[in-house]
């Protein structure tokens, strides 16, 4: 949710160490199982919590790309203009601050192409918030050395908050991509194919890291298929430096 960072290469070469587990969503919105711990607590209004959807899938659009101007068209083709607007007018009392600024970077972003305001952002706070605070599903998903713990099985298709917690003693974070129609490769095949060979069968869908006793957040709109979680992170890596 709201995270800098776009999908790695999924090639053998970009990391040291890769870890997946599956993930499945189905059809429906009244699976009981769906996730572990529920809904948000629907303190925001349902408005605002658009606006910020709207917002950060805009984002992981214009990080998709590869130049200032693939990223300003992709700001401009999703529209997110207005829920801008809508967050800096009138962003949640309890991160006011941090939702304006977030908001603004966005927008330079995308009318720009520079990015240099985005990446001095710490969007954790913002992020907790509306993980909190809106009426989607959620769950949390606990990354060590080296493997994740609370992905479940199945997951209700429909828009998901997974909270991203650090337990490790190292860096890692969560990619997850959905295996496309058709593709029956398994992991390990993936990953031993060239970059351009695998794009085709996965869709990048979302991300987020954490250091070590931190929490990261992402937000994604799950329709029915299979998922990938992953780790890109090579071992033994402690911070960002």
């Amino acid at each position: 949710m709201l995270q800098w960072n776009g999908m790695r290469s999924l090639t053998a070469g970009a990391c040291v160490l890769v870890l997946a587990a599956g993930l499945a969503a189905c059809g429906g919105d009244d699976d009981d199982d769906a996730s572990d711990s529920g809904s948000g607590s629907d303190v925001a209004s349902a408005d605002t919590c658009d606006d910020y959807l709207a917002a950060d899938t805009a984002l992981d659009a214009m990080f998709s790309t590869e130049t200032p101007d693939d990223i300003m068209a992709a700001y401009e083709a999703s529209g997110a203009a207005s829920n801008l607007d809508a967050l800096e007018a009138n962003p949640p009392e309890e991160v006011a601050d941090e939702v304006t600024a977030v908001a603004a970077a966005i927008r330079e972003l995308g009318e720009t192409g520079d990015g240099a305001a985005i990446e001095q952002l710490d969007p954790a706070p913002v992020s907790a918030y509306y993980f909190a605070n809106c009426d989607f599903e959620t769950i949390t998903v606990t990354a060590s050395e080296y493997a994740f713990d609370g992905i479940p099985d199945e997951l209700a298709a429909g828009v998901t908050g997974i909270e991203f917690a650090n337990a490790g003693t190292e860096l890692h974070e969560i990619v997850i991509v959905k295996r496309n129609e058709g593709a029956t490769q398994s992991v390990e095949e993936l990953l031993a194919m060239s970059e351009e060979e695998s794009a085709a069968l996965v869709t990048f869908v979302e991300a987020a890291g954490a250091n070590p006793g931190d929490k990261g957040y992402l937000v994604g709109d799950f329709e029915p298929g299979e998922y990938i979680a992953l780790c890109f992170i090579a071992q033994g890596t402690t911070s960002e430096e």
